[in-house]
């Protein structure tokens, strides 16, 4: 959750939005059935009328300038509807092959990161002692979560074609409900981040769901926050376009409260597209199970930091 306060929505985004609307209109058209059904009733029965009655009936003898048009107009529809359905229909068989590839994928990383903590038991249980405090020399939190959080990104570059410097997450934390937020996790080293006690308070007071306690993806997060429904940091306004998945985690032990907020933020690419609800939903499924990986580990974490 990186970069400064700033409340404003960008005008220049304007053009953004209008191509996105354009690229919504030519997707709607491709799965239109009713509308391609039409498009060559209408067509075939012009073309029909012209080609036995042109010279027979008034209203196409009389105007031949008017029909010339006409001709043109629903011929190049015609045209112009056909391309957009061959090519998203050959989207979508593409689609269908990647989605084998990306659940594969998907269920090699969970396998890599169950692996990798598997290993690093094996690799202590060797030099554990009867009388060793077993817990906190085989449990180590904070090197499992740079493991979660890398494997993830490696699978989102491979199958989502993102670019390192497009993705971050950052972990952050408080002990009670009146302590301040800090980062307890940053994926990225190098960036700059700006305290969390500035921009949390409001993405959190923007961001109802998380009040509650619940997760919330945005696939567009500058429409969300166009909405009002999120609060834009200073990296998100100048990066432009991106998703945003923030996952809220309560950890509640006898007078003691541990609350953690998973935050997966894109740069500059989406995960998806808000009107394409069966990708909507597959991301939230991929970027929830992930997050519930990073929850295994914050309960450790917890668990080790309490007295």
């Amino acid at each position: 959750m990186p970069g400064s306060e700033q409340e404003e929505f960008p005008r220049s985004s304007k053009k953004y939005y209008i191509i996105k609307k354009i690229l919504s209109l030519l997707k709607w058209i491709s799965t239109n059935k009713k509308l391609a059904r039409w498009a060559s009733a209408i067509t075939g029965s012009y073309y029909l009328v012209l080609d036995i009655w042109s010279d027979k009936l008034a209203f196409i003898k009389d105007y031949p300038k008017l029909h010339q048009i006409l001709f043109w107009i629903c011929l190049l529809l015609s045209l112009g509807i056909l391309v957009i359905r061959t090519y998203y229909e050959d989207r979508r068989d593409n689609d269908t092959k990647l989605a084998l590839n990306f659940l594969t994928d998907f269920i090699g990383t969970v396998g890599y990161i169950v692996e990798a903590k598997i290993n690093r038991f094996r690799k202590k249980f060797v030099s554990l002692k009867p009388k060793s405090n077993k817990f906190n020399q085989i449990t180590q939190p904070d090197d499992q979560l740079e493991i979660i959080a890398h494997s993830f990104c490696e699978f989102l570059k491979k199958s989502f074609g993102f670019e390192d410097h497009q993705i971050n997450i950052t972990i952050l934390k408080r002990k009670d409900s009146a302590s301040k937020w800090n980062y307890c996790f940053k994926y990225q080293k190098n960036w700059e981040y700006t305290d969390p006690s500035k921009i949390l308070p409001k993405k959190i007071e923007t961001v109802e769901a998380i009040k509650r306690g619940e997760y919330v993806f945005y696939p567009d997060k500058m429409q969300a926050a166009q909405k009002g429904k999120y609060f834009l940091s200073d990296r998100d306004i100048r990066r432009r376009t991106g998703s945003a998945f923030l996952f809220p985690i309560k950890i509640q032990g006898n007078n003691c409260l541990f609350e953690y907020l998973i935050c997966i933020i894109t740069y500059g690419k989406q995960f998806c597209e808000e009107t394409d609800e069966p990708s909507v939903q597959a991301s939230k499924a991929i970027l929830r199970e992930i997050c519930r990986r990073f929850e295994l580990e914050l309960c450790l974490k917890a668990i080790k930091e309490y007295n």
